[in-house]
């Protein structure tokens, strides 16, 4: 099955994508 903590990375490391893109605009 899935590894919550895993789950839980990714999840992490798109929002610090998300807010990387949204100071640089």
């Amino acid at each position: 099955g899935f590894m919550p903590i895993v789950v839980e990375a990714v999840k992490i490391t798109n929002y610090i994508l998300w807010i990387s893109s949204k100071l640089n605009e």
